[in-house]
Parts: C-alpha cells; structure tokens; sequence
C-alpha cells in the first residue's frame, strides 16, 4: 500500500474515532463529487490521498511531506440559500476538524509508517453556496514522513 494510501486511512480512522458535533462519517475516495440528489441534508467528509514532496536528509534518508486534502459538503435543499443558523455549525465543525487534526491527531501511526503533522489550510466555496446551495469546504492537511 502506497504511503499516501495509508496516510488517509489513518486519517479516516482517527476522524471517525471522535465524536463531533455535528456528527459525521469520513471515508476515503479520489473524487469527492457527488449528484446534489444524493447529498439530502447529510454531511460528507471525503479524505483524498495527495501527492508528496520528497527531499533528502543523509545518504540513507529521506523525508516526504505529503498534503492530504479533506473534503466537506453538505447541501440544503429546497431552501432560498442557507443562512448564520445552517453555516454556522459547518463553519465550527471545521474549526473543531482541523483542531483535531493539530492537537490530537499530530501523529499519525499506522503498520508501516510514522506521520508527523505539520501544518494545516483550510477554504471555502462561496461559489458553491451560491450557485448550488452547498457548502464545500477543504481541508489541506501536511504530515512529514522520514526513512
């Protein structure tokens, strides 16, 4: 399994291990694209592997630094646009996500490998909200992997 794979798992795994509010479920994917239909009202958080940046520290090491990108939408049908009263939790969900990942999640360890957090963007699609009635947010989050 490919170091970027498991990074995400790991991700996933220590997301679904923590009660948020409001509650939801990650899962791994590639393309976070989803029919409006489909979305309801629910909250989906999509964690998508990413790319790395390799340099070398010895002879015999390396260090990577991969960017993992986490996906939030949640749509409100049938409604004129969403207002403080639906964006707000979305907006703390967000907060409460990439405190996590900062405070709690700082490492992530799995069978193969040892990640170490290092940094963490977060962004928002006004456009979304808009045009599709939808909130989507990304999280781009950074760990350090050294071998």
């Amino acid at each position: 399994m490919s170091d970027a794979i498991e990074l995400a798992d790991g991700i996933v795994e220590s997301l679904n291990d923590t009660e948020f509010d409001p509650p939801f479920m990650a899962q791994r994917g590639y393309l976070p694209r989803f029919d409006l239909e489909e979305l309801d009202d629910r909250i989906v958080v999509t964690v998508v592997p990413g790319g790395d940046v390799q340099s070398g520290l010895s002879r015999k090491s390396d260090q990577y630094l991969f960017t993992t990108e986490i996906g939030v939408m949640c749509r409100f049908p049938g409604q004129a646009g969403p207002g403080n009263e639906q964006l707000d939790p979305l907006m703390k969900l967000m907060q409460a996500i990439r405190d996590h990942l900062r405070h709690t999640a700082t490492r992530i360890e799995t069978e193969n490998l040892s990640a170490v957090w290092t940094g963490v963007e977060v962004s928002y699609s006004d456009d979304h909200l808009e045009r599709l009635n939808q909130f989507t947010a990304l999280i781009k989050v950074q760990h350090r992997i050294f071998r």
